[in-house]
């Protein structure tokens, strides 16, 4: 099996509130289960940055006919891409956290000069922090 992660980093359209971000993920989560895919989105002050891992022909069409084109959100930036030997998130379909930076002293140790902004993470970092959040009691369970 050939698995391959795509992670990126987008901004928030519109004032979606927690019910509806939870709704998004929900429905990542039961297409993701059909599909082979897993993977964690977390929204950090009207960022999202998110990883998907799977079948790299499968995990392509999803961010390519899901994911870019949604309305949720603008301006996506892939910040890492790879090629691995086993799944980082392989026990959600899609698991979600709702991060306020101002109150998660964690997102320091990732983001530069703590700043608040996902799309200046590294994407080593931002691996890190997703699994750093995959654990954590704000994770919503989407299994």
């Amino acid at each position: 099996m050939s698995l391959f992660s795509i992670t990126y980093t987008s901004v928030r359209v519109g004032d979606l509130v927690v019910n509806d971000m939870v709704d998004l993920a929900e429905r990542a989560s039961a297409y993701n289960a059909v599909s082979g895919v897993t993977g964690f989105l977390c929204h950090i002050d009207g960022h999202y940055l998110q990883t998907i891992e799977g079948e790299y022909e499968e995990v392509n069409r999803i961010y390519h006919q899901r994911i870019a084109p949604a309305q949720s959100h603008r301006d996506l930036r892939l910040i890492h891409l790879e090629s691995a030997s086993q799944r980082r998130f392989g026990q959600w379909n899609m698991g979600f956290a709702n991060v306020t930076a101002s109150q998660d002293a964690r997102l320091k140790r990732y983001l530069p000069t703590g700043m608040v902004h996902p799309e200046r993470i590294v994407g080593v970092a931002a691996l890190e922090l997703l699994q750093s959040l995959s654990t954590s009691n704000e994770t919503l369970t989407l299994l």
